[in-house]
Order: C-alpha cells, then sequence, then structure tokens
C-alpha cells in the first residue's frame, strides 16, 4: 500500500524535466526541486480525504481513512530530506526561511511528522468521526499551515 507512493516519487525524480539547454537530464537542483513538488503531490492527494471528513466534505470510511493516515504519516517522514541547500533556488516556492531558519523549519516539520504519526495511530483505534479524529486530524491540518505560512510563498 505504501509502495504506490513510492513508485510515483521515484519515477518523477526519474523523469524529472531537461535542463540547462543541453537536452540532457535536470541539474541537481531542479530534480531535487522535481523530488520535492512531487512527495507534495502524493502527501496532498493522501490528505485531501481526511480533509474532506473533517470539513464535512465527505463521509468517513474508517478503512479509507486509516489507509491515507498511514501514508500521509510515512510521507511526512521524507519532508525533512527533501530540502536540500542546492533546491533553495529555482522554479520553487519555497521561501528562503527554510534554509535562513534551519532550527524553525525543523520544528514545523517534526510538528508534522509527529501530528500525522499521531493520526495514523489514532485511527487504528478509533474507527469513528469522533471528536478525537477531528481534534488529531486538525493538529496535522494546523501544522501543514504553519509551515506553509512561515516557508512556503503562495
Amino acid at each position: 500500500t505504501c509502495a504506490l507512493p513510492i513508485l510515483a516519487l521515484s519515477a518523477a525524480a526519474q523523469n524529472a524535466p531537461a535542463g540547462g539547454g543541453g537536452g540532457g537530464r535536470a541539474n541537481p537542483a531542479e530534480q531535487a526541486i522535481e523530488y520535492r513538488k512531487a512527495l507534495f503531490t502524493v502527501l496532498a492527494r493522501n490528505w485531501t480525504p481526511i480533509g474532506g471528513v473533517l470539513q464535512g466534505r465527505a463521509e468517513y470510511n474508517a478503512a479509507a481513512v486509516a489507509k491515507n493516515a498511514d501514508r500521509v504519516a510515512m510521507l511526512a517522514g521524507i519532508v525533512g530530506e527533501v530540502f536540500p541547500e542546492a533546491s533553495k533556488d529555482g522554479n520553487t516556492k519555497a521561501k528562503p526561511e527554510v534554509w535562513t531558519d534551519k532550527a524553525g523549519f525543523a520544528k514545523a516539520v517534526k510538528d508534522l511528522e509527529d501530528s500525522s504519526a499521531a493520526l495514523a495511530a489514532l485511527v487504528k483505534k478509533d474507527y469513528t468521526n469522533s471528536a478525537a479524529f477531528k481534534a488529531a486530524a486538525t493538529k496535522v491540518a494546523d501544522s501543514c499551515k504553519g509551515c506553509h505560512d512561515g516557508y512556503r510563498t503562495k
């Protein structure tokens, strides 16, 4: 079940657009940015069904929520690895603060990791659209928003 997101990320990294005008593979910065974008695309697609439930736009399906929560938690563990120094310039929405406020950014990433792991653990025990689910999912959403507000341009 977790293999699909990893395969998608791997394919995106291997098929990064050519750069440098020479028709060859993208340079390392472009490859890192494309990999990062792929990670966040897969992360968002797995978060969207949970967010829909949280916002009342989708029905709660325990199996789907558990699957997506596991994926979000797994992908959150990769986020801190997709911001190498070489990728700070280029076609990216990452603010310079990702690299200039390393402690703050690391805390924001840790908040995402911790909140998504807590949600994944909760939905394995509580199979309902409970207040506990809503609180745990809101913490994940808040950690996403906190990182977007501080470390991503609009």
